[in-house]
């Protein structure tokens, strides 16, 4: 599905009010999403779509696995 530029416009304007000091809250995320499901802005399904991506982008660049070939100790 293509998404419009208005949606791709909108969307980055909305991910970004997402974020407090740097970080992606959570909880305004999910305010956001729960507002656009209840009121069904212009193109919110297309807008939805792409701030799932975002988020989901967000997300895998702030996690870390970190791997081992022996097992190492936990200090307590």
């Amino acid at each position: 599905m293509k998404i419009s530029k208005l949606a791709l416009r909108e969307t980055r304007h909305l991910f970004q009010s997402c974020f407090v000091n740097g970080l992606l809250d959570e909880e305004k995320v999910r305010q956001l999403v729960a507002l656009l499901v209840e009121k069904k802005p212009r193109l919110w399904q297309e807008i939805l779509t792409r701030l799932h991506r975002l988020v989901k982008l967000e997300l895998a660049q702030r996690s870390v696995r970190v791997e081992n070939a022996v097992e190492t100790t936990r200090r307590k």
